[in-house]
């Protein structure tokens, strides 16, 4: 059998890089970071007393912070 051309990876792998990419935009470049969301996503922002989710586009950009724009 021929070795693949691509190194396995698994999920663990895949989700640290994906915040590590995410943080390092958003901390870099917050203008870009609606490019991590599709009109699918969701979100969930817990703070120490309060729950909040979002699943549509405007609710998302309403939940982000306005300091990052």
């Amino acid at each position: 059998m021929a070795a693949s051309a691509y190194p396995s990876v698994n999920a663990v792998q895949v989700g640290s890089y994906f915040v590590g990419q995410y943080y390092q935009v958003l901390q870099q470049h917050p203008d870009l970071v609606h490019q991590f969301y599709a009109g699918s996503s969701n979100m969930a922002r817990i703070d120490a007393g309060s729950t909040e989710s979002a699943n549509t586009m405007l609710v998302l950009f309403l939940l982000l912070p306005c300091e990052m724009f």
